[in-house]
């Protein structure tokens, strides 16, 4: 039996074109107007021979070839995970693969930031006071990045936005409703300000080790990050456009 098109389109439309692992694209335009290449694979998570990876729990997978044993991953993250079947297990992979449906259904931008350290190294944007409010609520500690090279103008626009999220962040539990509202709006107004200069943010709660504030063990950090809106780093996920690089690209995959 051979993946059918219609949990083929679904997988693809699914993880939004990227690497479930490494975020990495796995759908790109060669040439303007021209048919797309597919350079990452439709992995199975249980494998098809019972020798293969993780495929002693065949008897476990309804079908082989269905949408709940399908992965998408680029091809270094595909020999990664076939060479290291003990690490990543069959649990382990349905949770990378559910959680990574899950960013892509709720941010169609975002950005792969190296500066974090971290395994899963991606922010989801944010565009409202009250995603900000959310990202700030849960943080025990804040860490923020920037461009480098920033004229002074934008230097006291950005160092100014960081501010005011520092203070409200540090002060959000104390807060009666109505101060988180107004919390809301002030972050919200400087967020539009970003926005009509030119810059995005994005940022999210992430479970890190902070030494630097005295965090040695893992604790929830609030990271900002404030780009350019015509950073390369950002990638923008247009489904319709999606389905169409689906469509029309290479036909030769390679399968677990």
């Amino acid at each position: 039996m051979a993946i059918s098109d219609k949990t083929r389109k679904r997988l693809w439309a699914n993880s939004g074109g990227l690497c479930a692992i490494c975020k990495t694209k796995v759908l790109k335009e060669l040439k303007p107007g021209e048919k797309h290449s597919i350079v990452g694979d439709e992995c199975h998570i249980v494998a098809r021979s019972p020798d293969g990876p993780r495929g002693e729990m065949g008897s476990e997978v309804p079908s082989i070839d269905s949408y709940e044993n399908l992965i998408i991953l680029c091809r270094n993250c595909h020999k990664m995970v076939d060479e290291y079947p003990d690490i990543y297990t069959v649990d382990k992979l349905r949770k990378i693969k559910h959680e990574h449906e899950v960013m892509i259904a709720e941010n169609h931008e975002l950005i792969i930031d190296e500066t974090i350290g971290l395994e899963t190294d991606f922010l989801p944007r944010i565009s409202t006071g009250q995603d900000l409010i959310h990202t700030i609520g849960k943080g025990l500690a804040f860490e923020f990045h920037k461009p480098e090279d920033l004229e002074d103008w934008e230097y006291e626009l950005i160092g100014t936005f960081l501010e005011l999220f520092s203070e409200w962040g540090e002060i959000l539990s104390d807060l009666p409703i109505k101060g988180r509202l107004d919390a809301e709006r002030a972050l919200n107004k400087k967020l539009k300000e970003l926005e009509s200069a030119r810059f995005y943010v994005f940022g999210a709660n992430i479970s890190k080790s902070v030494p630097e504030q005295g965090f040695v063990d893992p604790v929830d950090v609030s990271v900002l990050s404030v780009v350019r809106q015509n950073d390369p780093q950002i990638i923008r996920i247009d489904f319709n456009e999606l389905e169409k690089m689906i469509d029309d690209s290479d036909s030769s995959y390679s399968n677990a």
